[in-house]
């Protein structure tokens, strides 16, 4: 409720209140209501039978989709074969991999690979959510740079980091990928693109929709396993989302906004946005090192603001250990 998602419960108790065909209810007593129905009675009793079915179902069958799965078909090597989820038991676990399926012998293939597909489900998540905050944040994400659309593409953003399903969201927007002994060159869709920002696909530049994620190779017996990057060559996406949220508290503020409307309609305290609005001062070497993932592993919110971040840059650039020159 309020900015907060309803959950599968809460919307199972909400389509099965019989109140949409007059009768309210009071705990688990029901009562002739005083209003017309608002659906027919064909309407309501199809929607019960569609509950009653799916909570037939065996727990866990709506969890998220198998690791691997989201990626099938998308990704390919550098002769152009296409990664498919395999199993693979390490110990008592079986691991889902992404191992190549060759379409046939082919000559000149530079390396065979096999990546665990959670990990690199979650490096690309990482490395696309950087990149367009990145691009948001440089104004060029659109064919035209438009100042006014600025605070809701944050926004967007911002809201996209939030929640179990924010992970699958930043990968849902990639078309094809490749993968290459040093990085995944990904493509991104222009209408999957449009539709996450709320814009039309030709409104975003065409550049905008490629971007490289660094990536590393291991051999392990006769295959090759993908590193998928390394901490200090990720976004730490918590960190890029706070930074991203002190921006467009700041850039309200600036506008007249009230502290305290602002900290209400966001859901946290007037000492907490205080503090973290630090961040928005933040040298801009070191803002960028943030969403470039290129900043100290052990930098984190709370390293930023706690004691008080002092406002000159060169003492910030001492603190956190950041080199203005990059």
């Amino acid at each position: 409720m309020g900015d907060r998602p309803f959950d599968r419960g809460q919307l199972h108790y909400l389509l099965t209140n019989p109140v949409y065909i007059g009768p309210t209810r009071h705990g688990r007593v029901e009562n002739e209501g005083q209003h017309p129905p608002i659906i027919d009675e064909a309407q309501w009793q199809r929607v019960q039978k569609m509950l009653t079915d799916a909570a037939g179902r065996k727990r866990g069958d709506a969890s998220l989709p198998d690791p691997g799965a989201a990626l099938t078909g998308r990704l390919v090597d550098d002769t152009g074969d296409r990664l498919t989820p395999t199993p693979h038991a390490e110990g008592r676990a079986a691991i889902p991999l992404l191992r190549l399926q060759p379409a046939g012998d082919r000559k000149g293939r530079q390396f065979s690979v096999a990546a665990p597909a959670r990990a690199l489900e979650q490096a690309l998540a990482a490395g696309n959510a950087a990149h367009l905050r990145t691009r948001v944040d440089q104004h060029d994400l659109l064919t035209l740079p438009d100042l006014a659309r600025h605070d809701d593409l944050l926004r967007r953003l911002e809201l996209s980091g939030r929640g179990a399903q924010a992970e699958s969201a930043w990968v849902g927007l990639i078309e094809s990928g490749k993968l290459e002994r040093d990085a995944a060159t990904l493509v991104l869709s222009p209408e999957r693109g449009a539709a996450f920002f709320g814009l039309c696909p030709e409104a975003l530049a065409p550049s905008a929709l490629l971007l490289s994620v660094p990536l590393a190779l291991r051999r392990r017996g006769v295959e090759q396993r993908l590193v998928i990057g390394s901490p200090q060559n990720l976004p730490d996406t918590q960190l890029v989302a706070h930074l991203t949220r002190t921006r467009r508290w700041l850039g309200e503020i600036r506008r007249g906004r009230e502290i305290r409307s602002l900290a209400k309609a966001d859901g946290v305290s007037e000492g907490c946005l205080r503090l973290h609005l630090q961040l928005a001062f933040l040298a801009p070497a070191i803002q960028q090192a943030i969403l470039d993932g290129t900043q100290p592993e052990a930098l984190t919110v709370h390293r930023l603001t706690r004691p008080e971040m002092p406002a000159d840059w060169a003492a910030q650039y001492a603190r956190t250990g950041i080199s203005p020159v990059r």
